[in-house]
């Protein structure tokens, strides 16, 4: 049997991959031979080899868990077609015995042999993409759920905003509040108290304002983020921080979206966001734009500006 586990979502996909392994595990106890393989390793197609066809004299139930197969560089072995050979020639589609679970952070060119190898049935596809929107406040209810805690509309719409679609975080901060406030509803007063915002949504929006100098646009989401609580210093410093993003992306000289969040420890949300963005951007705008926000900090901290001020005249000035 074939297993593909991909996406966007790699919380998701983890805690799907999880799931499965511990069912296949109680279904089968005694006889279960768990095999991990990562590609990115010497001799991982020579592990799988080995383990899938070696024969045991005692019913076996083996269990592979293959990562980073589409995270392959060109011109490294084993390549696309030589596994996808592999998988005709054993047939694994119909071996009950032979679990093969291909797990995968993002997405995979759609162009690669061995994607639309497994995309084909009878394997067991899912694909897991970031919630956002109303699917991330969903996933939020749902979670808090599962922990046995309620919680209120307006604390979910904070998280979504402060956290985001990093559900490796959102997770934490769910349990954490869920611990706290063992009694009753989570309300928004619990949540700001608890939970520091990161990174949210709008910040994007912001940064894809200035990037096509839509000042206009770029105000109207200030106002609405100031009347939202959020204050200057917070937007500056949210603002710095997918500056530094950009400047992060486009200097690791990697085109592969899979590997970046790995290469520079960034969640693949993020990456991806910031890979769009960076196409209205050249390396001197990044360069001048973050030294004007270093400088506007710099003033603020020191008393020559107060922030609101600062804040307007970056917008205005990049």
């Amino acid at each position: 049997m074939i297993i593909f586990l991909y996406g966007g979502d790699d919380f998701g996909s983890r805690r799907k991959l999880n799931e499965i392994i511990e069912q296949y595990r109680m279904k089968n106890p005694g006889s279960f031979n768990f095999y991990q393989i990562d590609f990115e390793s010497k001799n991982a197609f020579g592990e799988l080899q080995n383990g899938a066809l070696s024969v045991s004299m005692f019913p076996e139930k083996k269990f592979f868990v293959l990562k980073n197969v589409f995270s392959l560089p060109k011109g490294k072995n084993p390549q696309e077609e030589e596994i996808v050979s592999f998988l005709k020639r054993n047939n694994f589609s119909d071996d009950s015995n032979a679990i093969l679970t291909f797990w995968q952070e993002g997405e995979p060119s759609a162009a690669n042999l061995l994607l639309k190898e497994l995309i084909k049935k009878p394997n067991l596809v899912q694909k897991f993409d970031l919630p956002e929107g109303r699917s991330l406040e969903d996933w939020i209810e749902k979670e808090a759920r599962s922990r046995g805690a309620k919680i209120a509309p307006p604390a979910i719409r904070f998280l979504a905003l402060a956290v985001g679609s990093d559900l490796w975080r959102m997770e934490q901060e769910i349990a954490k509040l869920a611990n706290y406030k063992k009694d009753g509803v989570i309300e928004l007063k619990d949540a700001q108290a608890l939970v520091k915002a990161k990174i949210d949504s709008n910040v994007f929006e912001l940064v894809d304002a200035i990037a096509v100098r839509d000042k206009r646009a770029a105000f109207a989401l200030v106002k609405r983020e100031l009347e939202a609580g959020s204050g200057e210093i917070y937007l500056m410093t949210m603002i710095a921080y997918q500056f530094r993003n950009l400047i992060k992306v486009a200097s690791c000289g990697l085109k592969d979206g899979l590997r970046i969040p790995k290469e520079l420890k960034m969640h693949p949300y993020v990456v991806k966001k910031t890979l769009a963005q960076l196409k209205n951007f050249s390396g001197p705008d990044l360069r001048r734009i973050y030294q004007k926000l270093f400088s506007f900090d710099l003033a603020v901290k020191t008393g020559r500006l107060q922030p609101e001020l600062a804040l307007e005249m970056l917008i205005l000035e990049i």
